[in-house]
């Protein structure tokens, strides 16, 4: 198996799931504010900041499935870059993001104890862009090793 065309592929790979780390990371983000937000005004200003951030996600997500068939499809490739250390870091990754869910469970659940600062809705939003952010940002780190 050519080496270059390897790296190639896992470069691809690392790019496109930072596309949509970002991608994720920002649209979330904007939707949790407009959670916050009372002001129409700014909310309609979120809402068209998150329409690019949204089509970069879904590019991203889609140009990673089409390298991962990719991948799969050529023998020698698969085994160079699917083997168990990928598997491995991608389970590391969800346990990352698992643990971040779970501890932001807790802390923005015990939150309103001291004080009123959510919604059920954004809490639960919260929680969920927490989990999926760092299981994303953890794969990106292991990937990149």
């Amino acid at each position: 198996m050519d080496a270059k065309l390897i790296e190639k592929m896992d470069r691809l790979r690392c790019r496109y799931l930072l596309w949509a780390t970002v991608g994720y990371a920002i649209f979330n983000g904007a939707l949790l504010v407009q959670q916050m937000v009372p002001d129409r005004n700014v909310r309609l200003i979120l809402a068209l900041l998150q329409i690019p951030f949204v089509v970069l996600f879904f590019t991203g997500l889609l140009l990673l499935n089409q390298n991962r068939r990719k991948i799969a499809s050529i023998p020698g490739m698969k085994q160079a870059l699917g083997n168990e250390l990928v598997g491995f870091y991608t389970l590391k990754s969800l346990k990352w993001g698992f643990l971040a869910t779970l501890v932001s469970a807790v802390v923005i659940y015990m939150l309103p104890l001291f004080m009123t600062v959510f919604t059920v809705k954004t809490a639960c939003l919260t929680i969920i862009y927490i989990g999926v952010l760092t299981t994303l940002i953890a794969q990106l780190i292991y990937l990149k090793r």
